[in-house]
C-alpha cells in the first residue's frame, strides 16, 4: 500500500505542476513532458525520494533473481607432510561444485 500512496502523491504533484505550467505557457516556449518531469523532480523532495525508492526496489528485484540460479563454488585444499623417515607427501585438492 505504501507504493500506491507514493504513486498517488507523485501523480498529485505532477498534476499540480502541469496545471501551473500550462497556466503560464507563452507562445515562445512550451515545456515538453520530459522537461516538466525534470523540473518536478528538481523541485519536489517527495518525488526525488519516490524515484530513488523505485530504483532501489528494482535493484533489489534484480539481485533477488540470482537466488534462482545455480550457485558455483570453488575450493582448494593443500596438505603437505614432511617426514624424517620415509617419503614426503604433498597433496593438493581442487574442487568445483554446483548447487
Amino acid at each position: 500500500m505504501a507504493g500506491v500512496a507514493e504513486m498517488h502523491t507523485m501523480f498529485r504533484v505532477l498534476l499540480l505542476f502541469f496545471s501551473v505550467a500550462l497556466h503560464g505557457i507563452d507562445t515562445l516556449h512550451s515545456l515538453t513532458f520530459s522537461e516538466a518531469a525534470d523540473l518536478a523532480l528538481a523541485s519536489s523532495t517527495e518525488l526525488r525520494h519516490a524515484y530513488a525508492s523505485q530504483a532501489i526496489r528494482e535493484g533489489a528485484w534484480i539481485l533477488g533473481m540470482r537466488a534462482y540460479f545455480p550457485r558455483l563454488s570453488l575450493s582448494v585444499w593443500e596438505n603437505d607432510r614432511l617426514q624424517q623417515i620415509g617419503a614426503d607427501s604433498f597433496m593438493k585438492n581442487y574442487g568445483i561444485s554446483v548447487e
